[in-house]
């Protein structure tokens, strides 16, 4: 097993979730739902595929439930949460703040870092 030091991973997430959740507030806020609400949108526009399952076990029921009420998702009968129209273009907006962020962040190493970085998350990827 190589050295590598999981709680300073943990932090590292942690750090960049609430960097996400920052970058993503001005969008959120004009979209009338909370950061934590923006950051379950922009895993949906993602295409995470979703169900009322997975939020609860993950602690994001009143998120989805809230995303719900202001009509930018549904819950389909077979239990998965899909943006509606008007949650698309909330979530383009999330998504292109939170990408304003990594070209900030990323704008920083070098082609060649950038490239160890992309294989590096292919293959934890692979994994998960």
């Amino acid at each position: 097993m190589h050295n590598f030091n999981i709680s300073e991973f943990l932090k590292f997430k942690a750090k960049l979730d609430n960097a996400l959740c920052a970058a993503a507030a001005g969008a959120a806020n004009r979209c009338s739902i909370t950061p934590r609400e923006a950051a379950l949108l922009a895993e949906l526009f993602c295409g995470d595929t979703m169900t009322a399952d997975t939020v609860s076990v993950r602690g994001l029921t009143s998120e989805a439930q809230a995303l719900v009420s202001s009509k930018l998702a549904s819950i389909g009968d077979d239990g998965v949460i899909k943006l509606t129209g008007r949650g698309e273009i909330a979530g383009k907006s999330i998504i292109s703040a939170q990408e304003k962020f990594f070209e900030k962040i990323f704008g920083k190493i070098t082609p060649e870092e950038a490239f160890i970085i992309n294989n590096i998350f292919e293959k934890i990827g692979k994994d998960i």
